[in-house]
């Protein structure tokens, strides 16, 4: 997968591409082979139409653990604490805020300085997160923000809901992703280094 980093004046700030659900359940089986539960986490709702109880798929909670651990390089204890924190907001109501977006987000004492923010959008598949348009997900804004820089935690809250707007959830044109969040920010977002990462 390919992985841009970059930086808006509230939040370091990276970008994943190629995103695949396949890559998705690889990690999530390692995480069972190392005992980290992903079933059942944050809040539950129902499906239109059923009375069945629907939990986050496991396989985004996956990738939100990877993102923590070899995107935010958090120790996996560290990890599984913020994994708590993003669970416990989302029982609190859904974080998917519309046209295929959704913006997990927790403070926590383990991130120090500055917010981090990922962007993560598979590329082949979408997963329903009770937004409010009714809409399945498939890119998901993970931010985790220090306790002491609130002004820092809102301005990017704001910044992730702006570029929502421009974001197409059916398109995982890299190119057209980075233009729509790059044109959510006032002062542009100076993206500076692309790497490769793997999952799994």
């Amino acid at each position: 997968m390919k992985v841009v980093q970059g930086s808006i004046d509230s939040a370091d700030m990276c970008v994943v591409f190629g995103l695949t659900l396949a890559k998705a359940r690889t990690h999530l089986d390692m995480l069972r082979l190392m005992g980290i539960d992903c079933e059942g986490w944050g809040r539950s709702w129902r499906r239109k139409g059923t009375s069945e109880d629907k939990y986050t798929d496991p396989e985004v909670v996956a990738v939100f653990h990877w993102c923590l651990t070899d995107v935010f390089q958090f120790s996996l204890s560290e990890a599984g604490e913020i994994l708590k924190g993003l669970g416990k907001r989302e029982i609190l109501g859904s974080l998917g805020i519309g046209k295929g977006v959704a913006n997990p987000h927790t403070k926590s004492p383990y991130c120090k300085d500055r917010v981090k923010l990922c962007w993560i959008q598979f590329c082949d598949c979408q997963f329903e997160y009770d937004a409010w348009d009714g809409e399945p997900c498939n890119t998901f804004a993970i931010m985790v923000s220090p306790p002491d820089r609130p002004g820092d935690h809102l301005r990017t809250t704001e910044f992730v809901s702006m570029a929502s707007r421009f974001i197409d959830g059916e398109t995982s044109d890299p190119k057209k992703v980075m233009e729509a969040i790059d044109s959510a920010s006032i002062f542009g977002v100076d993206f500076r280094e692309v790497f490769n990462i793997a999952i799994g």
